[in-house]
């Protein structure tokens, strides 16, 4: 199964570290994040990796350390339809403090995230500005702005049009059809109100771009 995958010729990266165009990369999933068995356990408290990269199912990179240089990249691709990234722009990701519950936050700087809500969140802040002419508390992070310093975004369909058909029976799409019905409505009430010329929210699977990023 593995082969017809196209897998057959993979190899155990048992340290969670490679190499790749010069470039030293370290990898982890979802819980060895928040457990730190990059940061804390494979590496030396002086060492570094160029780009670090996590997949996860409910994870987010402020929860486990981060130990790229100052000013390079963590990315966070999440099953939950959500991506992040951080740059670690003071080299701190490794400092934390502890919540008032239980677990840490890491000193990771901007965290700039994106997901179906941001995307909603975003377009209906869009909206505010365009009917009341004031972007005061309308601006989210994802599509169309950035905290922080600019950072070049992106986000296109991951599936093409017929998206929804093929993910039928096999995920669920409830919160796809949801936002859709709200977007259908609130583009009735914009169009009522004679707004036009708001980008339109991407309630669909999508894939999100961050950069080009400049590496230390």
């Amino acid at each position: 199964m593995l082969e017809e995958l196209g897998f057959g010729h993979d190899v155990e990266l048992p340290s969670g570290l490679l190499k790749i165009g010069g470039l030293r990369i370290g990898l982890e999933i979802c819980l060895d994040h928040a457990m730190g068995e990059l940061c804390e356990k494979e590496l030396k408290p002086w060492e570094r990796v160029d780009v670090q990269l996590i997949v996860s199912a409910g994870m987010n990179i402020a929860s486990g350390p981060v130990c790229t240089r100052p000013g390079g990249p963590v990315f966070l691709a999440d099953g939950f339809a959500r991506t992040e990234v951080s740059l670690n722009a003071f080299g701190r990701g490794r400092q934390s403090a502890p919540m008032p519950m239980k677990g840490r936050r890491f000193d990771v700087g901007i965290d700039y995230g994106a997901d179906v809500m941001v995307s909603m969140q975003q377009w209906l802040g869009d909206s505010i500005y365009k009917l009341t002419g004031t972007g005061f508390g309308t601006r989210f992070p994802g599509v169309g702005t950035m905290p922080g310093e600019a950072m070049p975004f992106k986000q296109m369909s991951a599936l093409g049009d017929d998206w929804l058909q093929q993910l039928q029976g096999f995920y669920h799409t409830g919160s796809y059809v949801e936002a859709a019905s709200a977007q259908k409505a609130l583009d009735s009430a914009l169009a009522a109100a004679g707004a036009g010329g708001v980008a339109k929210p991407k309630v669909f699977p999508t894939i999100d771009i961050y950069g080009p990023l400049t590496f230390q």
